[in-house]
């Protein structure tokens, strides 16, 4: 969460997994545990290659932000 939207790096999965980073952290804080199911299912289908992580937070309606800044500020 980053002013009060999820958010999520999961366009950048691959190049993490080129790069050998192995373990990935979900977090959740208050979500209903269907929405749980659901988000972990779509983090299983990225991390198998069956989706790529734009699919990934489309799906989810997440922003789509690695860390606390993207653009201008993040060069």
């Amino acid at each position: 969460m980053f002013n009060s939207q999820t958010q999520t790096g999961a366009e950048y999965i691959a190049k993490m997994i080129e790069l050998g980073v192995r373990n990935f952290r979900v977090e959740f804080l208050d979500e209903p545990p269907e929405t749980v199911e659901r988000t972990i299912a779509k983090y299983r289908q990225l991390l198998r290659g069956e989706i790529d992580g734009t699919q990934l937070w489309r799906e989810l309606k997440l922003f789509n932000q690695l860390g606390v800044t993207r653009g201008q500020m993040g060069k």
